[in-house]
This record gives structure tokens, C-alpha cells and sequence, in this order.
């Protein structure tokens, strides 16, 4: 039986942890999906190891795919694109009303890999899962409305009539990061397939399941084959080839800063190659001295630690008017003592990495004769996970 048969069929958690704690199971080898089919293992010289947030140990072998693999992937779209491109919108919202269809299926198991995968909490996974399928039946819907738009300008002088439409511009390449991973691949897809273009996903390296597990759900639907293709590796290689080809003509992205400074970098010279880069933030929450205490509590207490604080428009820093600090700070404690307990509302962090980065700024508050109001600084190497 090959991966996606064995996955497809740990639908529940307990499944998924009895397949996953039998020590007589292989470490799950994920595959790359290209033209509608799932490419034989052989075709990946290396691989790289995703450990379990919730263990450290490893969850799965991911494929670092070769620029002769990612340039296939690219070449299948780019054959795919006029066809596609020239399909009825209601057409494309059939196709899209069957892949939301066929995710509300099986969102139980996109739920327990979602959590597994990532670390976040079944609640949170679910969530998103919900989220996800919305992404699909709303562009279902958006392009079934006439898409050109006429505005007629009215100036001191002469008016100007200005005619928008939306044409199809070919292969877009999307990127996207760790902290949401379906719902972030799906809010591109979807939009991208409902357009008519054609697409190269790469997700986060760190959380490649339900994109594995998201082809299935494309061939199921039974996409055209070639117009969306999932590879899989890192940002640096497989990354890299993928955004730099002058066969792509768009890249969606959403990550980190040093990685969208690298993709302008790259695409400098290709000018006329469409960008949309989701930079992760740190935002400040301000807290001003006539609020409701107790609703900026909360507010605030979700926007720093929802998700185990990976969002992208979180909020981090929180500066509060001096006449109700201290109110303020003892309800917040209070409050995060009460609603995010370790696994519990707040699942581990996703990788090694982002675990000892945020250790290293606990031991530099600490250094700083910082007040740590709740918990203590973490062991430099954790045993149970992140």
C-alpha cells in the first residue's frame, strides 16, 4: 500500500497515533504531485527529516526535490495553462464546489495531521481546517458574478472612464510558511484556480502533510491534470528554482522577512513577474487608560498567544497607558494562568529552531533583571518535543 492509501485512511486520532506509535511502521515518506499523480519515490535523491513537534522525534521524510523535478512540475503547468485559462467560469467553480466538497469529507483527517503535523491544537487545527473549505466555495461563488467592472471618473475637466478585467497571466509559483499550513496553501489555491491560472505549490518543509495530503483531494476532484502541482523541500533549493523560472509568472508568498528579501533579490531582473509577498510581523497592541480592562485583557492575551503565538499578524508587544498598568498586568497573568495551559490551549512550537529562539530572548530578559510573572526559562535542549 503506498502513502497517500495509508493516510487516507487514519481518519481519526486514534488511528493516526496507533499507526504512528507501532514501532514496526516505516517513518511516512511523503511524495511530490505532478500532473495529477504522485511521483515515485526513486525520483528523490534526498530527503529531508521532519521531526513531531510534540516529540522531537521524527514524523516524516520530506523530499528535497532537484531542480530537474521542479522544473517538470513548472513545464506540466505551463502546458496546462491555455487550456485551463480558457475555461468557463462556471466550469472552474464546479471544480472548485468539488474540492471544498470533498475536504468537508475528510476533515476529520485533516484535522489530526493539521495538529499533529504542526503542533496546534485540535480545536485550532479545525478551525482552520473549516477555514480552508470556505476558500474554495467562496471564489466557487465570487466568479460567477461578471468580473469587469466600469468606473467613470469625474474630474475638474474631462471625465475618464476606466474598464477593469481580470485575464489569466499563466504559472504562478506559492510559497507558504509553517504557522497555518493548510489554510495558507488553500487561500492561494483557490484564488489562483479560480482565475485561470495554473500553479507550482511549495509548502513550508517544516509542515508538508496536509499539502500531501491536499493533492489527493485535487486528483479526487479530478483537476486537469498539470494545473496545479505540489513539490516539496526547502526555501534555498527547491524554493529557489521554483521562483526563479522564467516560465513563472507570478509568486504568492508568505514567510518570513529574510526569505521575502531573497525572493525580490531573485526576481529583480524578471520585471514584469506579478508579486505578493505576506511578510510575518511583530505588531504592538496598545492598550489606551479608557478601555474596558477585561476586553483588552482577553484581546490582547489572544493576539500574543493564540496559535502558540505563530501568526503572522500577531501581537507580541503590548504597551499599556500608565494609569491602568497594574490592573492591567495582574488581569492579564491572571488570565493567562486560566486559558492557555501547555498542551492544553497552547501546543508545543513547531520546530527546534523557533524553540531556541525564543528561549534566547527569555534568557536575555533575564539578563535585563526582566520579572517573569508566569513559567521560567526552558531547558537549552528539550526532551519532550518544542
Amino acid at each position: 500500500m503506498n502513502t497517500i492509501s495509508t493516510l487516507w485512511q487514519l481518519d481519526t486520532l486514534v488511528r493516526t497515533s496507533d499507526h504512528l506509535t507501532n514501532s514496526t511502521n516505516e517513518p511516512l515518506q511523503l511524495q511530490n504531485f505532478i500532473e495529477n499523480q504522485f511521483l515515485d519515490c526513486a525520483h528523490t535523491p534526498e530527503w529531508i527529516d521532519s521531526p513531531s513537534p510534540r516529540s522531537g522525534k521524527l514524523l516524516l521524510k520530506v523530499p528535497l526535490s532537484p531542480p530537474n523535478v521542479v522544473d517538470y512540475a513548472i513545464n506540466v503547468a505551463s502546458r496546462a495553462f491555455p487550456a485551463w485559462s480558457q475555461t468557463t467560469p462556471h466550469e472552474r467553480s464546479d471544480l472548485l464546489l468539488r474540492v471544498a466538497s470533498i475536504l468537508e469529507e475528510k476533515k476529520d483527517m485533516f484535522t489530526v495531521w493539521e495538529s499533529i503535523d504542526q503542533g496546534k491544537t485540535l480545536f485550532r487545527a479545525r478551525s482552520e481546517v473549516d477555514r480552508s473549505i470556505e476558500h474554495f466555495r467562496y471564489f466557487a461563488k465570487y466568479i460567477l458574478h461578471d468580473e469587469s467592472v466600469v468606473h467613470l471618473n469625474k474630474g475638474t475637466g474631462d471625465s475618464t472612464l476606466t474598464h477593469e478585467h481580470r485575464v489569466p497571466v499563466g504559472v504562478y509559483a506559492i510559497v507558504t510558511s509553517s504557522n497555518m499550513p493548510l489554510f495558507l496553501l488553500t487561500s492561494k489555491i483557490a484564488p489562483c484556480l479560480a482565475f485561470g491560472c495554473t500553479g507550482v505549490a511549495k509548502p513550508s518543509e517544516l509542515t508538508s502533510m496536509t499539502a500531501f495530503l491536499f493533492g489527493e483531494v485535487l486528483r479526487q476532484a479530478e483537476l486537469p491534470p498539470g494545473v496545479m502541482n505540489i513539490v516539496f523541500g526547502n526555501g534555498t533549493d527547491t524554493g529557489s528554482t521554483l521562483i526563479g523560472s522564467p516560465l513563472v509568472k507570478g509568486v504568492s508568498f508568505c514567510g518570513a522577512i529574510e526569505t521575502g528579501i531573497q525572493i525580490r533579490k531573485d526576481t529583480a531582473a524578471d520585471i514584469h513577474k506579478h508579486m505578493s509577498l505576506e511578510i510575518r510581523g511583530s505588531s504592538p497592541i496598545l492598550v489606551f487608560g479608557d478601555v474596558d480592562v477585561d476586553e483588552a485583557v482577553s484581546a490582547a492575551a489572544y493576539a500574543a498567544f493564540e496559535n502558540s503565538g505563530q501568526l503572522c499578524l500577531g501581537g507580541s508587544r503590548i504597551f499599556v497607558h500608565k494609569s491602568i498598568y497594574r490592573m492591567f498586568l495582574l488581569k492579564f497573568t491572571r488570565y493567562v494562568h486560566s486559558n492557555y495551559g501547555l498542551d492544553k490551549e497552547l501546543g508545543p512550537i513547531v520546530f527546534g529552531e523557533h524553540y531556541s529562539k525564543i528561549r534566547s530572548h527569555l534568557v536575555q530578559a533575564g539578563e535585563e533583571h526582566a520579572r517573569f510573572e508566569i513559567g521560567r526559562i526552558p531547558d537549552d535542549v528539550p526532551e519532550d518535543g518544542f
